[in-house]
């Protein structure tokens, strides 16, 4: 350090110049001045011959006559403080005139160990001479202080009063409930959910009735001694089951009475929403968010710790863990004013819809009957309070199923002419049509008698009418053909309305063949596990010219929406399944009708066109494409996972692993 330097120097300077001269007589001798020798505390040293016969020759040359003791200096330690503080075991030396030298200690101090060899001399104004020249230590850190112990430590047997825990957990250990069910909710099944903003309800002042009947059961329920906890409300497709629920749903939630709600989507984007297998992990988390259920989330978290493998069990055992224990453990102590009471499920028959074959649908039948089955056995429970809406179509396994196991317990209503549909179609149509004056009553009235009581046919309608110029598009409407239309088919106007829509541009650059084998593609064509695909995607597979798809896709915008080229997320949706349920029949949808094998055809092709051109036949060109994720979405096509036994498809999927192969490198 700068401010020591000096001092080291001149320490430095006197260690040389004594080791030289150690033997020769000291400045004061050649002076004529006398002094007295240093004292030392502490015990004696060993003998020193040399500094013996020193003393001596001084003691001779000194007049006894003007000796003059020197005065005691007490000892000091030695610090880091630029020298203030001298070494233990010294003593300053106090000069009879100017020219005198203090006589340096020749003796070790007491607290270092004697060496003859290395005499210790003390010089006036400066610390102790070491043995060797020491480096300058640096300052050093403040030593480490260990935290100061907290005024509960150790504290034992005391009583806090008065105390809520919402919920327990441990730092770096434990998880929110949130946490524990994320991975398994199926987040787009609520009522309320994003993904289902533009899900129909009733339209004011219709299915007003069939409303009234459900609301009152929810509140006050059926007025038999022993009230039944489950209804089951069904009707044919298109008959609006699904407006009527998502208007339940929202009633319900307005006067507190929601406890939960998942609508299944056979067409949703999300796997969850026609899987069973969020079905009562997303029902818990619904109920857990209730305020005045606080005390089933915390016990709803122990079940989760407790059973760490129970959203890998049966629907009947999460049901038994998550839903029935939890209450079980808070109903005798907790009153049960302001909970919730109402559940609503929709469209259950639309649940593992993915498989056309017979054990496919063997297996979404197994799995739509093991959710009935759930939720039969919790509104048996004496804890488990909520009054559960079933909403579906009356497909055999559920009609079967209604019948038998759960008819004791259940209320049914069946959307049919005592709803009187007509008069709320025709509130429905007055409604869709913004001039009070247009159309006129008799063309009202033969559109109402059109729909035959299914709100799937006025909705289209009004839908079609809006896509184009709305005055020539009514005629279309009011002109179709329904001679020959019997009474069999109760669908046969709609079928009309959906034949008319797909095939009356036929010829201008349009081929409804074409177009039916597009919506085939986009709907069935990909495993359901898989991601939906992006209207982006089904431009790069089914394109062969720029635009190609959004040009032929145009005439049946009543039927299907399809995003703008520059909206590259966001997949093309069906309007409504009663149209898929169309082209599934080759009795409705006549010579539109594609079988499985005509199908699979055509997507081998495209594939084959695809694997010749190394990517899309039409790359995109703005933004640009992500060719691996096309790619991978090609494999998901059901056609290539379904070819474990065909060694021709196997061939086609290795050598689209060799074209993602080739890209990667």
């Amino acid at each position: 350090m700068p401010l020591f330097r000096p001092l080291a120097d001149k320490v430095e300077t006197f260690v040389k110049r004594f080791r030289r001269g150690g033997k020769r007589e000291s400045p004061s001798h050649r002076g004529g001045g006398h002094d007295q020798r240093a004292q030392t505390a502490g015990p004696p040293s060993p003998p020193n011959p040399a500094a013996a016969q020193r003393e001596r020759h001084v003691r001779r040359q000194r007049p006894p006559a003007r000796s003059t003791p020197m005065p005691m200096v007490a000892p000091a330690n030695i610090s880091h403080s630029r020298g203030e503080k001298r070494a233990p075991n010294t003593r300053s030396v106090t000069p009879h005139s100017k020219s005198h030298t203090p006589i340096p200690m020749v003796g070790p101090p007491a607290s270092i160990s004697a060496n003859p060899k290395h005499p210790r001399p003390v010089e006036k104004s400066l610390p102790p001479i070491p043995k060797a020249l020491p480096s300058i230590p640096s300052p050093q850190p403040p030593p480490h202080h260990p935290p100061a112990t907290t005024h509960f430590e150790g504290a034992h047997g005391f009583h806090i009063e008065h105390q809520h825990l919402s919920s327990v957990q441990i730092s770096g250990t434990s998880k929110t409930l949130f946490e524990y069910l994320d991975p398994y909710i199926a987040h787009g099944a609520a009522h309320d959910a994003s993904e289902r903003s533009g899900a129909p309800t009733c339209a004011p002042e219709t299915r007003v009735v069939v409303q009234q009947e459900i609301m009152t059961w929810m509140r006050r329920g059926d007025g038999e001694p022993e009230s039944k906890y489950m209804m089951w409300l069904s009707g044919p497709a298109g008959a609006g089951k699904t407006a009527i629920a998502g208007s339940i749903a929202e009633i319900c939630r307005n006067e507190r009475l929601l406890a939960g709600s998942f609508f299944f989507s056979s067409f949703s984007g999300s796997t969850a929403r026609h899987s069973k297998r969020g079905f009562v992990a997303t029902l818990a988390h619904q109920l857990s968010q209730h305020d005045s259920l606080h005390r089933f989330k915390e016990h709803l978290i122990l079940a989760i710790e407790r059973f760490a493998d129970v959203f890998h069990k049966n629907l009947k055992e999460q049901a038994e863990q998550l839903l029935i224990g939890p209450f079980q453990a808070i109903w005798d102590q907790c009153g049960k004013r302001g909970w919730p009471s109402v559940i609503v499920v929709d469209a259950v028959e639309e649940v593992e819809l993915e498989k056309h074959d017979d054990a496919g649908r063997q297996q979404h039948e197994e799995a739509q009957l093991e959710i009935l089955n759930v939720l039969f056995t919790l509104s048996q429970s004496p804890v488990f309070p909520f009054r559960i809406l079933v909403v579906s179509r009356p497909e055999p396994i559920i009609t079967n199923f209604f019948s038998t196991t759960a008819h004791p317990s259940t209320i049914k209503l069946f959307l049919d002419s005592k709803y009187n549909p007509d008069a709320d179609i025709a509130r429905f149509l007055e409604l869709g049509f913004t001039n009070p004056l247009w159309p006129d009553q008799p063309a009202l009235d033969k559109l109402v008698d059109m729909s035959s009581g299914q709100f799937v046919v006025p909705t289209t309608i009004i839908r079609y009418i809006a896509s184009g110029l709305p005055q020539r598009r009514l005629k279309h409407v009011l002109g179709l053909d329904l001679a020959g239309i019997g009474t069999e088919n109760p669908f046969a106007v709609l079928d009309a309305l959906y034949r008319f829509i797909l095939k009356r541009n036929q010829g201008h650059d349009y081929d409804p063949y074409t177009v039916v084998m597009w919506i085939w593609c986009i709907t069935r064509g990909l495993r359901t596990s898989a991601p939906q695909a992006s209207a982006q995607f089904w431009r790069q597979f089914l394109e062969n010219e720029e635009g190609e798809l959004t040009h032929c896709m145009a005439p049946i915008t009543s039927l299907v929406f399809v995003p703008p080229p520059e909206d590259t997320s966001s997949p093309i949706t069906v309007y409504h399944k009663s149209l898929i349920d169309f082209l599934s029949s080759p009795n409705r949808c006549g010579d539109l009708y594609a079988d499985r094998a005509t199908h699979d055809s055509f997507v081998a092709d495209r594939i084959v066109k695809i694997l010749i051109n190394k990517g899309p036949v039409v790359p995109p060109s703005s933004p640009p494409g992500d060719p691996h994720g096309f790619l991978k979405t090609i494999l998901s096509f059901t056609l290539l996972q379904n070819c474990g036994q065909d060694s021709t498809k196997l061939a086609s999927v290795q050598s689209l692993l060799n074209i993602l192969g080739f890209l990667e490198q």
